[in-house]
């Protein structure tokens, strides 16, 4: 295929293009009834229809026999437009003429004159939020009293960065992104004239990581055309250029966590890692799932190109789980993937995720010779600190105040591994929060952890789960050792700077 596919398959009339059907409609009516603006502004996210849209609109004014506000496609005015064979109709890419002596050149100096063959010149400004300031103010002037031949189509990613003044000059179309089964039936219409036929898991595959932006789908969809010849291409031909779904996985996953099953959640993780499989993406699909079950669960499930097995099942999951569970696993996710971007062990967030619903079930007493722990309370304002025993079963000898020893830290960060190695005979979820944790230092005879995650601190102060990790670390380094846990803040720039990086941005 010498031409790309989303070239190919442009459309050329309003019918044509996917979705945006309250700025077609508009857009047709206005052309039926004479009553074209002047200037409008088309705002909204990459490769939903912007450009293609303002094509046809520029075809459609000039179209010497418009019928029902569509361009007939065939006259000599849209056969220019179309073909790119006229000089009446402009594209301008803002980004690479930002400047006001190129608006004078290429807008404010032609402008006037008029054309020289079509009905209308047109003027299409892409990415226009890219124009300085000045250039904006050499605009605003023929944009207040433009020419009667003159038609301005802007269009922008950045509404914001617009200036009102231009803003309040412009018909403003705000376009949306598509959803998934809308780029599904386009790429099927697109398989159908490419003669070749394509799986419908690879279609959903997709769209889905399209993200609403069709260019994006019809980009992706010509790659895997590419490698597919003739014949049927399955998901396995597919895998080549896009990560194969996840869907067992992830239903697996948050069926277990339905049922608060941390132990069973874990493992569908860390078989997925140990098979190869990329966790980002697989955490981009629980979250998806999460989403469509939380809708689903407040009875505005979206359209989604689960299969009717999937869809059920994600139902079932929303009925478990509640909207008050999905709603803390999403925010939960997302906050976990913020704080563990970096960390050595990518499944870490998952494992969490799980162990947050389970941590304090799972905690058991330990098996070998327990010793009743004394655990230090919190100070409240000036009261001296307090001792409680954990609950643990009777010990022969109990063991001395924990406050009279110090062991050094570097001791205890040298026995740290085997201890979490110890903790996983009683507890599946302790040795998993505990792999984010900090080893601050010793007071008296207290180790301080710090952790990023306010809920791992509450866990972890928990007395039964204090008293389970101070007995095992006790036995191994011979002293009596305490556990206090505490929430350490990130500083503000170092917080900023996980928050740009997890949305794919970077700190200059």
């Amino acid at each position: 295929m010498s031409e790309t596919i989303y070239r190919k398959y442009r459309p050329l009339i309003f019918g044509d293009v996917t979705d945006q059907a309250h700025i077609k409609t508009t857009l047709q009516n206005q052309l039926k009834q004479g009553t074209v603006a002047h200037a409008y502004l088309f705002a909204g996210p990459r490769g939903v229809g912007k450009t293609t849209l303002a094509r046809i609109l520029a075809k459609a004014v000039n179209c010497e026999k418009l019928k029902e506000g569509e361009p007939c496609g065939k006259c000599a005015g849209c056969l220019a437009v179309s073909e790119g064979k006229t000089m009446d109709v402009f594209e301008i890419d803002a980004a690479s003429h930002t400047g006001v002596d190129n608006v004078r050149e290429n807008i404010i100096d032609g402008v006037r004159f008029a054309p020289v063959q079509l009905k209308k010149k047109v003027y299409i400004i892409d990415e226009v939020h890219m124009l300085t300031m000045s250039a904006f103010n050499a605009l605003l002037k023929t944009l207040e009293e433009p020419p009667e031949h003159a038609l301005f189509i802007l269009a922008t990613t950045e509404l914001h960065k617009v200036p009102e003044t231009i803003l309040s000059r412009c018909q403003r179309f705000d376009f949306h992104r598509l959803n998934v089964v809308d780029i599904v039936e386009r790429l099927k219409m697109i398989a159908k004239g490419e003669s070749v036929k394509i799986e419908d898991e690879v279609l959903d595959a997709i769209a889905r990581l399209s993200e609403g932006c069709l260019r994006d789908a019809e980009s992706l969809f010509g790659q895997i055309l590419a490698i597919g010849g003739d014949k049927k291409i399955t998901m396995e031909e597919a895998s080549l250029v896009i990560p194969r779904t996840n869907i067992s996985l992830v239903l697996d996953y948050l069926e277990a966590l339905s049922r608060h099953q941390a132990a069973e959640a874990i493992t569908v993780v860390s078989k997925a890692a140990s098979d190869g499989t990329r966790i980002g993406p697989l955490e981009d699909e629980i979250l998806e799932a999460l989403r469509y079950s939380l809708l689903a669960s407040l009875g505005s499930a979206p359209l989604s190109s689960y299969d009717k097995e999937a869809t059920l099942r994600l139902v079932k999951i929303a009925e478990t789980s509640g909207v008050s569970q999905l709603q803390q696993l999403i925010q939960r996710l997302l906050e976990y993937r913020v704080v563990f971007r970096n960390d050595r062990i990518p499944q870490l967030p998952l494992e969490l995720l799980a162990a947050e619903g389970n941590i304090s079930a799972s905690a058991a007493p330990v098996s070998v010779a327990p010793i009743p722990t004394p655990v230090v309370v919190p100070k409240k304002d000036s009261e001296p600190e307090a001792l409680s025993p954990a609950p643990q079963a009777p010990s022969e000898k109990p063991r001395a105040n924990a406050s009279a020893a110090t062991v050094p830290l570097d001791t205890i960060k040298s026995k740290w591994s085997e201890c979490c190695n110890a903790l996983m005979e009683v507890s599946g979820t302790l040795p998993v929060i505990l792999q984010g944790v900090q080893l601050l230092e010793m007071d008296g005879a207290t180790l301080r952890i710090g952790t990023k995650i306010g809920f791992i601190a509450d866990k972890l102060n928990e007395p039964k789960n204090r008293g389970i990790i101070a007995d095992i670390l006790s036995k191994l380094v011979g002293e009596n050792v305490a556990i206090m846990a505490e929430v350490v803040h990130q500083e503000q720039d170092e917080l900023i700077a996980d928050l740009i990086g997890e949305f794919g941005g970077t700190v200059s």
